[in-house]
């Protein structure tokens, strides 16, 4: 295990000598052996060794004990430990992530804080599990050829150097090293929770893999790694390919149709989807679909436009498509707006409110209620059982929601007081109604009057970003 980690740590560039690395330790098997083996390394590879803990408030006394028994081991073995407490139920809540999303996003943020406190590089983690998981994770949310070159050895983000020295050490390898090093470990509750996505991957497709062939997890960790080599000369590709395609202004990126059709189709798409990204000034949630429908708006009519992720509109004109933001309607300080849904139709609609921007638009439907999202802040209501104008705003006396398909009424201060949700929350809840009644409450549930059915033709989607 030493010696192995040592030559992929060389070969890959990962830590120079008089570097920092800052050891990010949950407690867990991996972390822990990550910790150790950079502990038995420092003085043959002259680097200075520290450890980071982030406690994320979310299993109570359990989570504090992992960060008690981290400290304990840092201390054990003479390395400065530093340990964050973060709330991630709270963050959550108010960003309308889900768990294992904001806990992510804090955790990364503790470990920008620190890394760029220390001028130092994170050591994180991931192994050869991790990366054949974090493969079909890819795959399943239809990710492009960069998702699908699994975790690389080394990466930046936010101007932080991420080293990653287990990647090529399997589970197993890791286990075998602790027990015969005699170093225990703690146990994450949450890590067999299958409600977490990479959870159910890892307790229920990868067992399935291994039965059909014992080294599933290997092959797929060495087909990542092949697929990273190959997306690094499609990069170069891409980059080229864009100097010569893609214009981008203050407030607009420009594709020219006639260098766009030049290029093999594996690039057509990869710098579709580099358009999109950097029109949006973000890479997350643009999928395949997304650059499909970017494709084939070439071959449509000048004039012709769709809507994108994050308030992007695409328009063909002539011979070129110009992606672009809408201009959203501006906060005022007001706690009530009105929306006409028809607006919606010519393009999104973007409503900046005090603590978030909330968006509007329409979306044909195919009746499959399966596709219907779950997430609290995304609601789809059926566009032809709303009113042509409804009203965005907090909530008055008098206010009602429809409990069920038979119509029963239920106060939302009822509502509210039995789903215990606190006061000063309730006051800050963004509600879609029409008079009195209440369709949605933004971050919560949607009343049963305007729901989406199989029947459905047209949705009007709710999405609702907050802390912007």
């Amino acid at each position: 295990m030493i010696k192995e980690t040592k030559e992929y740590i060389i070969k890959n560039n990962m830590i120079k000598q008089n570097d920092t690395v800052i050891a990010a330790v949950s407690g867990g098997a991996d972390s822990v052996c990550l910790l150790v083996v950079l502990d038995e390394l420092r003085q043959d590879l002259r680097f200075k060794l520290e450890a980071v803990h982030v406690e994320h408030g979310i299993r109570g006394d359990e989570s504090k004990s992992d960060a008690e028994y981290v400290k304990n081991l840092c201390r054990s073995i003479n390395i400065e430990c530093h340990v964050y407490n973060v709330d991630v139920p709270a963050f959550a809540q108010k960003s309308g992530m889900g768990l294992e999303e904001a806990a992510r996003v804090l955790r990364y943020n503790v470990f920008e804080d620190i890394a760029v406190r220390k001028k130092a590089s994170v050591a994180v983690a991931h192994h050869q599990e991790d990366n054949a998981e974090t493969v079909l994770f890819q795959m399943i949310r239809g990710s492009g050829m960069r998702g699908l070159g699994g975790i690389r050895p080394v990466s930046s983000k936010k101007n932080v150097t991420y080293i990653r020295p287990l990647l090529p050490v399997s589970r197993s390898d890791i286990e075998n090293f602790l027990e015969k090093k005699d170093i225990r470990y703690v146990t994450d509750s949450t890590n067999s929770d299958v409600e977490y996505s990479r959870n159910r991957i890892r307790h229920e497709v990868m067992p399935v893999l291994r039965k059909i062939n014992k080294r599933a997890v290997e092959h797929i960790s060495s087909a990542a790694q092949n697929q990273s080599l190959m997306w690094d000369y499609i990069e170069s590709q891409i980059s080229a390919a864009k100097d010569a395609a893609v214009k981008i202004e203050n407030d607009s990126v420009t594709i020219d149709i006639d260098e766009f059709m030049k290029l093999h189709p594996a690039l057509k798409s990869e710098l579709a989807k580099e358009a999109i990204c950097i029109a949006a000034g973000r890479r997350k949630d643009i999928g395949s679909i997304h650059v499909s429908s970017l494709i084939e708006l070439i071959d449509m009519q000048t004039g012709r436009k769709i809507n994108l992720p994050y308030d992007l509109t695409a328009r063909k004109s002539y011979d070129k498509i110009i992606l672009s933001k809408n201009k959203p309607v501006q906060n005022d300080g007001r706690s009530s707006y009105e929306i006409d849904k028809t607006k919606c139709r010519e393009r999104p609609v973007e409503l900046i409110v005090e603590n978030g921007v909330i968006i509007f638009e329409i979306l044909g439907f195919n009746g499959k209620m399966n596709e219907i999202p779950k997430k609290s802040c995304t609601k789809w209501l059926d566009y032809d059982k709303i009113k042509n104008s409804f009203v965005v705003r907090k909530r008055m006396a008098g206010d009602y929601i429809i409990i069920d398909d038979m119509g029963h009424r239920k106060k939302l201060k009822e509502y509210f007081v039995n789903q215990k949700i606190p006061a000063e929350q309730r006051n800050n809840m963004w509600l879609i109604a029409e008079d009195n009644e209440i369709l949605a409450i933004l971050g919560d549930r949607s009343g049963n009057s305007a729901l989406v059915s199989s029947d459905t033709k047209e949705v009007l989607q709710i999405t609702f970003y907050g802390g912007r």
